[in-house]
């Protein structure tokens, strides 16, 4: 099953996966929105012995008891994340995700959650694997960051220190003021965003080049919006932002 710039909103489960769920299916979601749905578990999306893969996408506002944006399950699961950005969902346990499969979140964005009883930006289980490259996990609202520590690719940030970045170039315990991240808004895409500040210490944090493992500006060449990932030579700028949204440079005129 293959959703592309397309809205799924509003939508009702009263068992799992209000917008979307899937039990050995494999799924992809690129340039779309997921918004204001809720179920039990997995208010936006709900994976089961499946292979999921999330691009471009932004989901906000959906709403779970576990799992308010996703809930991955299963060891059969596998779920990919990536130029995404997941804001506004809230559950009791994994506002943005709850997991107990395997997980993987590149370049994203995930603040803004929240959760009653841990786990606001993330969830997961105990030994399953989870890992995060080149990503914002920050300013939840209520339930903290993460509930325990994730793998890093490195390149995160985090506002606290739940997720345990302590990868190559990772930030942790950083505050609003110096993450300068906007409000989600349109900022131009198919798909709402959260913005940069051009002080903000995401901005030109990952370095660009062939030999470079974190892929940015090589393997992922654009931001969510489709705009360009820098390359040391394009409106991107000289180096790769942290995150879903690449900050534009003005060209000289």
């Amino acid at each position: 099953v293959t959703l592309e710039s397309s809205i799924l909103s509003q939508n009702f489960a009263a068992s799992q996966g209000g917008g979307i769920v899937t039990t050995g299916t494999p799924v992809t979601v690129s340039n779309s929105t997921l918004s204001g749905n809720t179920a039990s578990g997995g208010g936006g999306l709900y994976a089961l012995s499946s292979l999921l893969i999330i691009s471009n996408s932004t989901l906000f506002g959906n709403s779970a008891s576990t799992g308010g944006g996703i809930r991955a399950s299963g060891s059969l699961t596998t779920v990919t994340v990536t130029n995404s950005t997941l804001s506004g969902n809230s559950a009791q346990f994994g506002g943005g995700i709850i997991s107990n499969a395997t997980v993987t979140v590149v370049n994203s964005t995930i603040a803004g959650n929240s959760a009653s009883s841990g786990g606001g930006g993330i969830y997961r289980v105990p030994g399953s694997p989870f890992s995060a490259q080149n990503s914002i996990v920050a300013l939840q609202t209520a339930g903290g960051d993460c509930n325990t520590a994730l793998t890093s690719g490195g390149y995160n940030i985090e506002s606290g220190t739940s997720c345990g970045f302590t990868g190559t170039d990772d930030l942790q315990s950083v505050s609003s003021a110096s993450l300068g991240l906007g409000a989600l808004v349109n900022n131009g895409g198919p798909t709402q965003t959260q913005a940069l500040a051009v002080n903000s210490v995401a901005v030109n944090r990952i370095p660009v080049g062939a030999l470079e493992a974190n892929g940015c500006g090589v393997t992922v060449i654009t931001d969510q919006r489709g705009l360009p990932r820098a390359s040391g030579a394009t409106s991107g700028g000289s180096a790769c932002d942290v995150g879903a949204y690449e900050l534009q440079v003005p060209l000289a005129v």
